[in-house]
């Protein structure tokens, strides 16, 4: 059986994402540095179609709407 794998975790802006794994249904967790807090979805999903979903999550400076 073949896994499909999304790949490397995206990059992002004043924070992190973690995944013990990439292959399809896992999940990755987004962290944000000290002094940011996030700002949608804190989870991102590996996808059916090698795509990791649920990405427009961000790290915002603290303070800022």
């Amino acid at each position: 059986m073949l896994l499909l794998d999304c790949g490397p975790l995206p990059t992002l802006s004043y924070g992190t994402a973690s995944s013990t794994d990439t292959t399809y249904r896992s999940t990755a967790t987004i962290t944000c540095h000290t002094g940011y807090s996030l700002h949608g979805n804190a989870t991102l999903t590996c996808n059916s179609n090698g795509i990791w979903g649920n990405v427009e999550g961000a790290c915002e400076p603290l303070g800022e709407c």
